[in-house]
């Protein structure tokens, strides 16, 4: 008789687990189908709707930028506005008011790119007769590629990822770069700017010199005599700047 009981606990027990299996397939099943759904809603808004005028470019004096774990590609163009195509997808939002363009980091987006396919990529078209009297670019993820940006002073802060940067036409450049790496070629000559540098597990490079180690740790100061000043720092990775008259 107690062979019987064990047998059927035995089955029962068999039968629980397998039923507790099945509702947590069912459940993951349903999520991802949930999911799948909510992520191909997103897509086909970002398809339908992913090319938008932010404002005219005659009053923009600031551009602001803070994005996570996405590609920003940014370019002039021969038009009169600030145009970001492909912002929904990148999971970005923008607004513009009192002289300022702000791009950030939509939240509710972020899940939603970690689980799609797609790749986060957004491209801001700035006007080419455009300058700017501040730039600042906040990533703590990502990639980021400028060309021919004119700004009178731009800050650069990258917390991880990489940049490429040329055609950089400013009169006072920062840049930070924790776990980054950043290549950045500035219009004009090297003599034409005074640096700061300074740094600890990595490389800055100006021009064709190498500073790493002591120089960085201690920081450096090359004074040129020049009218234009970069400030560069940096934790780990490396951070190039090359000249181009």
């Amino acid at each position: 008789m107690r062979k019987i009981w064990k047998l059927v606990l035995t089955v029962s027990g068999f039968l629980a687990v397998l039923g507790i299996l099945l509702l947590v397939t069912g459940l993951i099943l349903g999520g991802h189908s949930a999911l799948k759904e909510l992520l191909s809603t997103a897509k086909g808004e970002a398809q339908a709707d992913s090319y938008h005028t932010i404002c005219d470019g005659a009053d923009v004096k600031n551009l602001r930028i803070s994005g996570v774990a996405c590609v920003l590609y940014i370019r002039v163009h021969d038009g009169n506005s600030f145009i970001i195509e492909g912002a929904e997808r990148a999971g970005l939002t923008y607004k513009a008011e009192g002289g300022s363009i702000e791009l950030t980091e939509m939240p509710e987006r972020s899940l939603l790119r970690i689980f799609s396919d797609d790749e986060a990529v957004a491209t801001l078209f700035v006007p080419r007769s455009a300058k700017l009297a501040e730039t600042s670019i906040r990533f703590a993820a990502g990639s980021l590629d400028v060309e021919n940006l004119r700004s009178a002073r731009l800050k650069i802060d990258l917390q991880a990822g990489d940049m490429k940067a040329s055609g950089i036409d400013a009169d006072a450049i920062t840049v930070n770069a924790s776990a980054a790496n950043a290549s950045i070629q500035l219009n004009g000559r090297e003599k034409d700017y005074n640096y700061g540098i300074s740094g600890e597990a990595c490389e800055i490079r100006i021009g064709d010199t190498a500073y790493n180690g002591m120089d960085l740790m201690t920081g450096r100061t090359i004074d040129n005599k020049g009218s234009k000043t970069a400030s560069i720092k940096a934790s780990a990775g490396s951070v190039a700047v090359t000249f181009e008259e």
